[in-house]
C-alpha cells in the first residue's frame, strides 16, 4: 500500500454551525493581483465535518483535508484552538462605513435646510 501525501492543514473561524455534524469555516488569504500587484483579501468558506458538534460560531479551529465525505464536505475538524464569544466577528466593509457617513451628512444637511426654510417663513409672516 502506498503512503498518503501530506495533507493540507488550515486555520479559520466558524461562521455557521446550523447543520448536524457539519460547520462552515471561513479562511482569509491575501492574494496578489496579477496585473496591478496589489494584495487583495480573499475569503474562502469550507464545509467541515464536526463529528461531536463541538465547534460553535466564532470559534477559531484547525481543519485538515480529507476524502470527500459528501458533495461539498472535504475537510475534517482537527481541534478547537480557542473558544469564541458565540458570535462571529462581523467582517466590516469600509464602503459600508463611507456610505453610512454620507447618509448621515445628507440627513443633517436636509434638516438644516428645513430649519432655514422655517425661519424664512416666520419672517415673511411677521412682515
Amino acid at each position: 500500500m502506498s503512503k498518503r501525501g501530506r495533507r493540507n492543514i488550515l486555520t479559520g473561524q466558524v461562521v455557521s454551525d446550523k447543520m448536524d455534524k457539519s460547520i462552515s469555516v471561513s479562511i482569509y488569504n491575501l492574494v496578489k493581483h496579477p496585473k496591478y500587484k496589489k494584495y487583495i483579501k480573499k475569503i474562502s468558506v469550507f464545509k467541515v465535518h464536526d463529528e461531536d458538534n463541538k465547534a460553535k460560531v466564532g470559534d477559531k479551529v484547525s481543519i485538515v483535508e480529507t476524502k470527500a465525505l459528501s458533495k461539498t464536505k472535504r475537510w475534517k475538524l482537527v481541534k478547537l484552538l480557542n473558544q469564541g464569544l458565540g458570535q462571529e466577528e462581523k467582517i466590516s466593509n469600509p464602503l459600508d462605513e463611507i456610505k453610512s457617513d454620507k447618509d448621515l451628512r445628507k440627513k443633517t444637511a436636509l434638516e438644516q435646510r428645513d430649519k432655514k426654510d422655517d425661519t424664512n417663513a416666520d419672517e415673511v409672516k411677521s412682515s
